[in-house]
C-alpha cells in the first residue's frame, strides 16, 4: 500500500441519483499493469461498479458494473419484489 501525499482531489464526483452508475462511497484502488482501476459500490446499492484510469488521481472513466449483489433488473424484479434487493457492496478487493 502507498500514501499519496498531497492536496486532496476529486477524481470521480459524487451523484446520488441511483438511475446513474456513479461514484457512491467505499472506494478502493488498484494499479495493474499500465492502468488504474477504481472499484466502488454502484449508487443504487446493488453491486461493484468500476473505473479505469492511465492516473491514480485523474480521468478515471466509468466502465460498468462488476458484480451483482442484488437480482435487481433480473427477469424484469424492481425493488419491491426482489428476493434479494441488496447485499455487501463495499470495494475492498484483493489484487
Amino acid at each position: 500500500m502507498l500514501t499519496i501525499i498531497g492536496e486532496t482531489t476529486i477524481i470521480l464526483p459524487a451523484d446520488f441519483n441511483p438511475k446513474r452508475p456513479n461514484y457512491w462511497e467505499g472506494p478502493s484502488i488498484r494499479h495493474i499493469g499500465k492502468w488504474y482501476y477504481l472499484v466502488y459500490p454502484a449508487t443504487d446499492i446493488t453491486g461493484l461498479n468500476y473505473a479505469m484510469s492511465l492516473f491514480p488521481d485523474k480521468g478515471f472513466s466509468h466502465k460498468g458494473p462488476i458484480h451483482s449483489s442484488s437480482d435487481i433488473g433480473l427477469n424484469g424484479r424492481k425493488l419491491m419484489n426482489a428476493a434479494y434487493p441488496m447485499g455487501n457492496s463495499h470495494g475492498a478487493w484483493c489484487a
